[in-house]
């Protein structure tokens, strides 16, 4: 479960970052959704009114028995990035939309859906090859952030941490402060810095510098 939380956090983090350098380069006024595997709406990146406006909100779900044809229903049907135009759509609130929506995978896995809308009137040449990097560069960000060094792997290995200290000392090696550690992995703050502790006399260095300086240096 922890796995997952740092998995689902990472993957938010890197679309926010990825949205906010696409503000700066569509030359046209657009929303992204982001959805679960199972199409409930997790986030929306809105950007123009015309979002607002079509009613959707977080917890909405947009799969095809809930609100039938749609971008992200489709990508989850296709398992593929998936067009829908204007009046292709079925609910009367996307009728003015242009949406291209693609699978968002990490590890191997679907993590969820992301969804471009624009209005209908706008060219989508530009939009499919954009999603199509964007969902490329979420990925690649979320996988190398799990990606932990191999010799600090091997050296984690040697010190016979508990699976909760090994959690806790990947997100500190990461740089990540207790209170982030805390919220990501569901416990408080104060056992994070009880585990740190332990994780300190076991690996036998009294900072944070000596822990990471220890842990990914030959």
């Amino acid at each position: 479960m922890a796995t997952e939380q740092i998995l689902f956090s990472n993957l938010l983090l890197t679309i926010r970052k990825e949205i906010e350098k696409a503000v700066r380069l569509l030359p046209v006024p657009f929303a992204t959704i982001l959805t679960d595997e199972n199409g409930i709406i997790l986030e929306i990146f809105c950007y123009s009114l015309f979002a607002i406006a079509a009613g959707l909100k977080v917890g909405d779900n947009l799969s095809k028995k809930a609100s039938g044809v749609n971008g992200i229903s489709l990508a989850m049907e296709k398992h593929k990035l998936s067009v829908v135009q204007g009046n292709e759509h079925s609910l009367v609130q996307f009728k003015d939309l242009n949406c291209i929506a693609s699978p968002i995978l990490c590890n191997g896995r679907t993590m969820g859906y992301l969804d471009l809308s624009v209005p209908k009137e706008c060219s989508i040449d530009f939009a499919v090859p954009y999603i199509q990097l964007l969902a490329q560069n979420i990925r690649y960000n979320c996988e190398h952030q799990l990606r932990p060094k191999k010799n600090t792997l091997l050296n984690l290995d040697e010190y016979l941490l508990t699976t909760r200290e090994r959690e806790v000392a990947l997100l500190w090696l990461d740089q990540k402060s207790a209170l982030y550690i805390a919220n990501q992995l569901g416990i408080k703050e104060g056992t994070v810095r009880t585990v740190i502790k332990r994780i300190y006399e076991k690996t036998k260095v009294s900072d944070r510098h000596q822990f990471i300086r220890k842990l990914t240096l030959n």
